[in-house]
């Protein structure tokens, strides 16, 4: 079972405005409706996946029920709050949309440090998906991206945050519902704390 929440963010308030454009304060805030919502593995611990949708309005997945009366109220325009269990089976075609970091590690070979760096080139950004799509059980077909701003804010460790974000969407088909099923509870690619990675999908039809 997996729990989706739409919320709408008071974005009229110049100050709730502010909280949402710091994607650390995002992330803060929507850990707030779960249990330990402090702790450092909060996240993982409860599968809370988000994407902004829109101005202010953010799409969350979760493995448990949050409780959204736990933020200020002050924050809050609208929420609405659904129960889904999802079923796939090979073949099946579907569509898909997720905001992603596409990234990839270089070595300096000097000390041997490592580091993620964004994938910036159109043609790095579909191979990449696709790399990760096959992973996840599923053989694109058709994928359109869009490169998103970046999404910024500061960590508590007075860090600056900077996360490349971009869009996929499209068409593909079931390989594997067992991996497709742990993707879309898990999440997809880096960044998960900041608003990526969260796959969203639904049966295709007619039409596509």
């Amino acid at each position: 079972m997996l729990y989706l929440s739409r919320i709408q963010f008071a974005t009229r308030h110049n100050e709730v405005l502010a909280e949402v454009h710091d994607c650390c304060c995002v992330h803060q805030r929507l850990l707030q409706a779960f249990p330990d919502g402090t702790t450092t593995t909060a996240r993982a611990d409860y599968g809370v996946l988000y994407r902004l949708d829109g101005r202010g309005q953010v799409l969350v997945q979760s493995h448990i029920t949050p409780d959204w009366t736990r933020l200020p109220a002050r924050l809050l325009h609208h929420v609405e709050m659904k129960d889904v269990n999802p079923r796939f089976v090979a073949g099946q075609r579907i569509r898909f949309q997720i905001t992603a970091n596409p990234t990839r590690r270089v070595t300096h070979s000097a000390d041997h440090d490592s580091r993620r760096v964004p994938l910036l080139a159109s043609e790095d950004q579909r191979d990449w998906w696709r790399r990760q799509s096959e992973r996840a059980g599923l053989a694109t077909q058709t994928v359109r991206l869009r490169v998103d701003p970046s999404a910024t804010g500061w960590h508590r460790t007075q860090r600056r945050v900077e996360v490349h974000r971009v869009t996929y969407g499209g068409l593909a088909q079931v390989t594997d519902p067992d991996a497709l099923m742990l993707a879309l509870r898990q999440g997809i690619g880096h960044e998960k704390a900041y608003g990526c990675g969260l796959l969203s999908l639904a049966r295709a039809t007619e039409e596509d």
